[in-house]
């Protein structure tokens, strides 16, 4: 049997996940171009390294640098919503300068490509810190929007660190680590954003919500009597698309002022806040007699995974050992 190279694999099913993305929405956008740019990348890796083609090995760099630019693109249009030509158009730089030194400066590539990996995975990182919350993801995924961002960023500036380390072994006379190295950083860029396209349903929704007008100046109480309001009398958590721009502009309040005012009063973001109403819902379902599986998307999550946990971090029990807590409770 024949033993295919991992970054083969994983341009294979990057492939595959960027054709079904097609076929549910024929729009092209940032995220299906990062799709088909780490696919690309991932083969010619394998090309390259592992089966000798070597007239593809001048490209490479080309094909390496478009992968940060386009993560960025990405990142900031699932989370902030659509990106103007005027705002992705300054990211063409990146590539254009390792044309460039491609051809004018060569022995420059490899800082050059380890600056733009590493520049852009700080940047994702960066942001993440100062505002976790993200506006524009679905309140029912809990952190995991969060925690993919944060392993693409990591996987950038890993990728970013593996040209440095080609470059000591190529120094150290060591040509034959090189597979090596590529394997295993170049591996884990690919398998972030395919971890990230195979969970996109959980990044965002289709549509970004409009910027709401500067918050009033109102105190913190104030805009937590209206939220709750707002939850309790319309159950906006039962959407299981529901987003913190969407609530933000319900409020007419900033999105960063709503989660500030949330974790001010609960100590817990938005996230949490919100799916302790699911979760409270959840109990009066179970004990009303659903199950565990029609509970679950009647009470606004996607998956089972997100509410056993939140269910699991708010009761501190499982859905079926709380059912027979309850059971037990109501017998005595």
């Amino acid at each position: 049997m024949i033993a295919l190279p991992p970054s083969l694999i994983l341009s294979a099913v990057l492939i595959f996940v960027l054709i079904k993305s097609h076929q549910e929405d024929p729009r092209f956008g940032p995220f299906q171009a990062l799709l088909g740019a780490a696919a690309l990348q991932g083969g010619m890796v394998s090309l390259v390294h592992y089966y000798q083609i070597d007239a593809l090995r001048p490209i490479m760099p080309l094909t390496a640098t478009a992968l940060p630019p386009l993560a960025w693109i990405a990142f900031r249009s699932q989370t902030q919503g659509h990106q103007p030509p005027s705002t992705c158009a300054p990211h063409t730089i990146a590539p254009l300068f390792t044309l460039f030194c491609l051809l004018f400066a060569p022995i420059t590539l490899d800082a050059v490509l380890t600056l733009i990996f590493v520049g852009y995975g700080i940047a994702i990182l960066l942001v993440l810190a100062k505002a976790p919350d993200l506006p524009l993801a679905q309140l029912s995924a809990g952190s995991k929007p969060l925690h993919l961002w944060r392993a693409l960023g990591g996987a950038l500036i890993l990728s970013g660190v593996s040209d440095v380390l080609i470059s000591g072994a190529m120094m150290l006379g060591q040509p034959g680590w090189t597979p090596i190295i590529l394997s295993l950083f170049s591996t884990a860029a690919l398998l972030a954003v395919a971890v990230l396209a195979l969970m996109r349903d959980d990044l965002s929704p289709a549509q970004p919500a409009p910027i709401p007008a500067p918050a009033p100046r109102e105190v913190d109480t104030n805009l937590m009597q209206r939220l709750e309001g707002l939850l309790t009398q319309e159950q906006l958590y039962l959407q299981s698309d529901l987003t913190l721009s969407r609530l933000a502009r319900r409020l007419g309040v900033p999105a960063k002022t709503l989660s500030a005012t949330i974790n001010a009063a609960h100590q817990e973001n938005v996230s949490r806040y919100v799916n302790g109403y699911r979760i409270r819902h959840a109990c009066d379902l179970l004990q009303q007699g659903l199950s565990v599986t029609e509970t679950i998307y009647a009470s606004g999550f996607n998956t089972k995974s997100n509410f056993n946990r939140e269910f699991s971090r708010i009761t501190g029990q499982s859905p079926r050992d709380w059912l027979a807590t309850q059971s037990t409770e109501t017998a005595d």
